[in-house]
């Protein structure tokens, strides 16, 4: 059961599966070599997870995105980026250290928000982003490509290093306006955007 969620997981993550694709366990199960029962029971709990939908009639669909939705992951984002640095503010907190770079843009992000989120004692901030990025993976690889020159990610990283959390909140306000700017090119490209990239950062 754990390695057909996590496979399952990784695949509607990293968009192996293109949005609003049917996901149905009987042809899941050649692939992922398993029977259809524990395939319903990873799909359940993706389901859960806000990755994954079901409907009587429909069955499994992996998320598809509206415009809303698409405006509420940014501005959740942000919301929780800045309660991360507010407790930093007042805690003295350290970010963890960021020791390996992967030249992926989509997974550079990911590891910057896990960043500020480990500036929080509170570890429901951290399950918060671990969430939040899992669902907005894709998002960051269809921004990447409509950004005409995507905010330096390093200005955001040298403030972490420096604790210096005021300029990092400046840099991040920067970072999600100029996503906010397109988020309707960015929700339009991502219902018909499938990636061919993969990767297993979660």
């Amino acid at each position: 059961m754990a390695r057909i969620y996590a496979t399952l997981k990784r695949q509607v993550v990293t968009g192996a599966f293109e949005p609003g694709a049917r996901l149905d366990p009987a042809r899941l199960k050649d692939n992922l070599a398993a029977s259809t029962m524990p395939i319903r029971d990873a799909l359940q709990r993706l389901t859960g997870e806000g990755l994954v939908e079901n409907s009587l009639n429909e069955g499994f669909r992996v998320v598809q995105l509206t415009d809303a939705g698409v405006r509420d992951l940014y501005d959740w984002c942000a919301d929780l980026c800045h309660l991360c640095l507010r407790r930093a503010d007042r805690l003295g907190g350290a970010p963890r250290p960021d020791v390996r770079e992967s030249g992926i843009y989509a997974e550079e992000v990911t590891r910057m928000l896990l960043r500020i989120a480990s500036l929080s004692p509170n570890h429901e901030h951290r399950r918060a982003m671990i969430s939040l990025c899992e669902r907005s993976y894709q998002l960051r690889t269809v921004e990447e490509k409509l950004l005409a020159d995507p905010p330096d990610l390093n200005l955001i990283k040298s403030a972490l290093d420096r604790r210096e959390w005021p300029s990092a909140s400046e840099q991040l306000d920067r970072f999600h306006a100029a996503r906010i700017a397109i988020m309707p090119a960015i929700a339009a490209n991502l219902r018909a955007h499938s990636t061919s990239n993969r990767s297993d950062i979660f």
